[in-house]
């Protein structure tokens, strides 16, 4: 047995699935064939419904049944639940017509002896179960119910004759119905989880996993009927998953460039009501916070303090103006009523890159603890964890960032923290339990919610995630594990909301617990599924949600009054040398002969699949000719044979992504030949940076580094390198320098006679690619200049001695970085000289990338130049760059409803073409 099948094979009144192998622990007093699996009792026959004398005639499926006070059941979050135990396999009868999705989500509601199902986004009426064991559960434990229905799988009723078909009624078949499939999801306490299995198997019902999108993301997962042996942890869902091979786990949908366009301009456009909303900052900053962090600081502090009536930011509730009326708000997105709605406990910072939502969280601590009465509080026993802390989550490679910034915007004395992380994290305890706020990273959240140990004994104040897109995926453990952290308050920090697709909101959205948006199927059905299908209303039900959870201003939008010098954008043209030329000539005719025969297939991206590689060869040899190209394209060169290069491997980096955090696998080193997927048996990848923050982890936490992170794989066989390292190679042979390397050096050799007055002019220098780096590295010292360098081979260390050593040392004027490295948590404002030595795919990234220098904190001008090849393959990319930030800029309603994603592939086609066919100037 590979897997299990939870589908529903016949109609009658049994469910056949197959579980793995020793998967339930009641299964073993079990029946089970071969053929059929293990087989269950259906709590509900296909013909026979059974209603409680109290609850009235049997109404008709289509017929809305009225909300009758004393109804139980329905939404998770409705009972304050902190385990979700699994799905219960049943099924209903309901006319309903399929809505052409694979699952529909319901609401459930107990009346008397019968669960009520109705469609979770109209309310209207889906279908009975009538179950006395389920409708114990309810009544008996903590539990609530949630359920999906399969329309795709929905099967007529067997009718035994032909006669009796004719015969029957409209009426009667309509009443009847079909059989449909139901998964019952249910969550409760884990304090009752052994009462609940007992009563469950007592009654020959079992729990089976859920898919992802089934659980609420605020909690963990744990099935009480899953063998367990001693002292076990359950393993997470996503390996749970994988060891089942389970085909049921659908990713997200990769958005495209029109759409990630149209939706990031809702972020962009979120509200901010601006300077009446200033708040005041504690005294124990010493820094005076600039408008837009006012801002911010009125935003979150108002979401803490539970705002709803006269709320200066938006939130989900309206107020209703019916005096009579039963109910005093109403929910802005799905119409429910409530008297008592519940409150935002926090929401997402999603300022552009540079604006300081470092300081803005900072003072919304200081802000906290002026005004709890327990932070002075020395009544606590030493064992309680604070209730006042806050947590900060974050990538190790930003934690010394967060302590120079409390060093630079905080009174000494005001805030005490400390940082949990390391093997020896347990002596820290009592230190952890004295602070006002503790650090920590992902790796070590996740490693302590595997052992349940000490970041989950006791509550939190506050939890904030700094660089919150690494929880974007939902399947992985460090998602779940930020989800598990028990805290009032929860607050994300992410420049960029959305990568690759709306998911990666939702993903934030489940963690903050807004509800009921938290559950995957409520925001796949309420926003994700509408937009899809271009449903009308859709986009505001999506505006609305964005505004009540998010506060995003870009650099654009508070330049009025942000003091930041003046920024100097500037093109440095090159021009090949002719043996360069000669090489680039040779490998652009290839490649527009490949393009020429991709004329007749369909689609940019298939197309673009199957020519980037040849792409990505053209644009190495626009940086530094042979040096740059791997050896089997330089054998083709020589042998002019194109069956000499290893395509294959050079594919395999295409697409890549990172599992844990979502960037580009390859973000490190775009000229690396190894596979990213080719470390764990599950193909699970990794980017170098996540590589590295596990890989040094101490001792105690490098035990298991050689499992897969997201699901707990083991690794692969390690094989040699296939490739020289660059370093060794640039001392093996002579190294002449490319045109665009000799610029380079003549600009900032330039650009180092002209400083004036006392502060030393220092460039940073960016490529995707760390051979060229080591090439301009070369030339640089050769040229007499003190070079400091970080990239994805450098350790977490290393890079922190670069960057101190940058910014502290005036002999040192040069800093190499490759555009992955700056993504996260690095301050280059010693810097003012910004060069970029090729036009990277995303626009996004190299702004990211000069925005590490302009910010705020710099104080003097700043000029970033880019090196592009003329008569390349870079001016290709650099078009594509600025159709990219067209499609940005553009707004909802100018020019975004004709153009389609259609068009901007057949445009982006035809230029590529247009630039593999040019002809060089004599």
């Amino acid at each position: 047995m590979s897997g299990f099948d939870d589908s529903f094979s016949t109609p009658d009144t049994h469910v056949s699935f197959t579980p793995p192998a020793a998967l339930i622990s009641g299964f073993s007093s079990l029946p089970y064939t071969p053929e059929t699996g293990y087989s269950v009792s259906s709590p509900v026959k296909a013909e026979e419904i059974v209603v409680d004398e109290t609850t009235g005639p049997t109404p008709s499926p289509c017929e809305d049944l009225p909300v009758v006070e004393g109804d139980q059941g329905g939404s998770p979050t409705e009972i304050n639940h902190d385990v979700c135990f699994g799905v219960i396999l049943t099924k209903t009868v309901s006319s309903m017509e399929s809505r052409n999705e694979k699952m529909t989500a319901l609401t459930v509601a107990l009346l008397g002896n019968v669960l009520k199902l109705s469609f979770q986004d109209t309310g209207k009426y889906a279908g009975l179960i009538t179950s006395e064991p389920l409708g114990q559960l309810v009544r008996d434990f903590s539990v609530s119910l949630t359920a999906r229905i399969h329309p795709a799988e929905r099967q007529p009723e067997k009718k035994s004759k032909k006669v009796e078909n004719k015969n029957r009624s409209k009426t009667n078949v309509d009443s009847l119905g079909v059989e449909v499939p139901v998964r019952v999801v249910v969550h409760g306490l884990m304090t009752e989880k052994d009462v609940v299995a007992r009563f469950l198997s007592d009654h020959d019902l079992f729990f089976q996993h859920p898919f992802q999108g089934e659980l609420d993301g605020s909690v963990p997962y744990f099935n009480p009927h899953y063998l367990l042996r001693p002292g076990a942890e359950m393993p997470d869902l996503g390996r749970l998953s994988l060891l089942c091979g389970s085909t049921n786990r659908t990713p997200a949908e990769v958005l495209d460039d029109v759409s990630k366009a149209r939706l990031m301009r809702v972020f962009d456009l979120a509200y901010d009501p601006g300077e009446s909303m200033e708040a005041k900052p504690s005294p124990r900053l010493k820094t005076t916070l600039k408008r837009h962090q006012l801002s911010a600081l009125a935003m979150m502090t108002e979401k803490e303090c539970g705002v709803i009536d006269d709320a200066k930011f938006p939130t989900l509730w309206e107020k209703l103006t019916e005096d009579n009326a039963c109910y005093r708000y109403r929910h802005r997105i799905t119409g429910s009523k409530e008297d008592r709605p519940w409150r935002q406990s926090g929401g997402l910072l999603a300022d552009e890159m540079g604006l300081g939502k470092t300081l803005s969280v900072l003072a919304l601590i200081c802000w906290s603890l002026d005004s709890s009465n327990l932070a002075k509080n020395g009544d606590q026993a030493e064992t309680d964890a604070p209730p006042y802390a806050t947590l900060v989550v974050a990538p190790k490679s930003t934690l010394p960032g967060w302590q120079e910034q409390i060093k630079r915007h905080v009174r000494k004395g005001q805030l005490k923290t400390s940082v949990f992380h390391s093997s020896n994290r347990g002596k820290k305890s009592c230190m952890m339990r004295r602070s006002d706020v503790v650090f920590t990273t992902y790796e070590t959240l996740r490693s302590d919610w595997q052992g349940q140990r000490l970041l989950y004994s006791k509550p939190w104040l506050r939890v904030i995630l700094d660089e919150a897109h690494h929880i974007r995926t939902r399947s992985t453990q460090v998602f779940q594990a930020a989800c598990a952290i028990n805290a009032e308050f929860r607050w994300c920090l992410t420049g960029t909301p959305i990568h690759n697709s709306l998911d990666d909101y939702g993903a934030l959205v489940s963690f903050i617990g807004v509800r009921p948006f938290s559950i995957k199927s409520v925001f796949d059905s309420w926003i994700v599924s509408p937009l899809k299908r271009k449903h009308p209303g859709s986009m505001r039900n999506l505006e609305d949600l964005v505004k009540a959870t998010c506060l995003r201003r870009t650099k654009t939008q508070v330049e009025g009054h942000l003091p930041l010098p003046p920024r100097l954008d500037r093109v440095e043209w090159i021009d090949l040398s002719p043996p360069d030329r000669e090489l680039y000539e040779y490998f652009k005719a290839n490649t527009a002969s490949v393009a020429s025969g991709m004329a007749t297939q369909r689609g940019y991206r298939k197309k673009e699949d199957n020519i980037i590689c040849l792409i990505n060869i053209l644009r190495r040899i626009c940086g530094h000719g042979e040096m740059l190209l791997p050896e089997s394209a330089l054998r083709a060169w020589r042998e002019r044979q194109n069956d000499s290069i290893d395509w294959q491997t050079m594919q395999k980096w295409r697409g890549k992504q990172c599992d844990l955090c979502g960037q580009d696998a390859a973000a490190g080193d775009e000229s690396s030949s190894a596979s990213p997927d080719a470390r764990f048996l599950c193909r699970h990848v990794l980017c170098p940076d996540c590589s590295m923050e596990r890989e040094e982890e101490d001792e105690e936490e490098r035990r298991d580094t050689t499992a897969c992170p997201v699901c707990s794989a083991g690794p692969v066989k390690a094989t040699a390198p296939s490739e020289t390292p660059a370093g060794v190679e640039l001392q093996r042979r002579p190294v002449m320098s490319s045109n665009k390397i000799l610029a380079l050096v003549r600009n900032i050799c330039k650009e180092q006679r002209s400083q004036s007055g006392d502060s030393v002019t220092k460039s940073v220098i960016f490529s995707s690619w760390t051979k060229m780096l080591n090439l301009a590295q070369h030339a640089l010292e050769e040229a007499g200049f003190s070079v400091a360098r970080i990239d994805g081979q450098k350790s977490l260390l290393e890079r922190a001695r670069a960057i101190s050593r940058f910014g502290e040392d005036p002999g040192c004027t040069v800093m190499l970085a490759t555009i992955g490295s700056a993504g996260e948590g690095i301050d280059l404002t010693p810097a003012n000289c910004v060069h970029l030595l090729e036009p990277h795919w995303s626009p996004m990234a190299e702004a990211q990338a000069v925005d590490r220098v302009h910010r705020i904190g710099q104080s003097r001008p700043v000029k970033a130049t880019r090196y592009v090849t003329r008569e390349s393959v870079e001016t290709y990319v650099q078009w594509v760059q600025n159709q990219k930030l067209q499609l940005i800029n553009q707004s909802l309603a100018v020019g975004m409803g004709e153009e389609t994603q259609t068009d901007i592939d057949e445009q982006r086609w035809r230029k590529l073409q247009e630039c593999l066919a040019c002809i060089r100037s004599p």
